[in-house]
């Protein structure tokens, strides 16, 4: 952040939206493009945000299915990040120790990469699966803010490798449709605050 150590404010929203195409290929190939509309929500808005994945079944047996997908996703989003709007017009040091001056308009690289191992159950309309893989960040922020007396335009960049686990269930409502609900752990170790302990989260 400013000047190397920062609280972020990235938390915008607890709802992501995607539109996905599911194709079949040869060779029993599936692939998957994603795409997440230029909606501004909260102060943050997608810019040519798309995700995509390409894998298939490596084994099958009485609706037990081994599956194995290598996905990525390239684009951006611009917003306030570095400087909130809310604390455009505090003048409270304790509140706004940077000194911002306006809603910063941040853009942020959310590129990654990587591949995944799921197996999934199924029973008639019902469908559960688990999958374990690991995945390639490479994120920058191109700061634009205006603090004190300084418009800050440092690039800040960020690159690394992680483990994840996602857990789901899903039912087929009709031919064409099915709802499902997934959960996703990425273990990070957090820290929230300059003076706070280091958590796993």
């Amino acid at each position: 952040g400013l000047h190397g150590v920062k609280v972020e404010d990235l938390n915008k929203s607890q709802v992501f939206g995607r539109i996905r195409f599911i194709l079949g290929l040869p060779g029993e190939f599936v692939a998957e493009l994603g795409y997440t509309p230029p909606l501004s929500y909260h102060g943050v808005q997608p810019l040519d945000l798309f995700a995509f994945s390409i894998g298939r079944r490596i084994f099958e047996r009485d609706g037990f299915t081994e599956s194995l997908y290598a996905f990525g996703q390239t684009g951006r989003a611009q917003g306030d990040i570095t400087c909130p709007a809310r604390l455009a017009s505090v003048t409270d040091p304790e509140q706004n120790p940077f000194g911002c001056r306006a809603p910063s308009n941040d853009h942020i690289k959310l590129n990654y990469y990587g591949i995944e191992l799921t197996s999934a159950w199924n029973a008639d309309a019902w469908h559960a699966h688990a999958s374990i893989g690991a995945a390639r960040t490479e994120l920058a922020v191109q700061v634009d803010a205006f603090t004190f007396n300084v418009h800050d335009r440092s690039l800040l960049e960020a690159r690394g490798s992680w483990p994840f686990a996602t857990i789901g269930a899903s039912r087929d409502l009709n031919p064409q449709w099915n709802v499902g609900l997934e959960v996703l752990y990425v273990p990070l170790r957090v820290q929230r605050g300059l003076d706070a302990p280091t958590e796993n989260d």
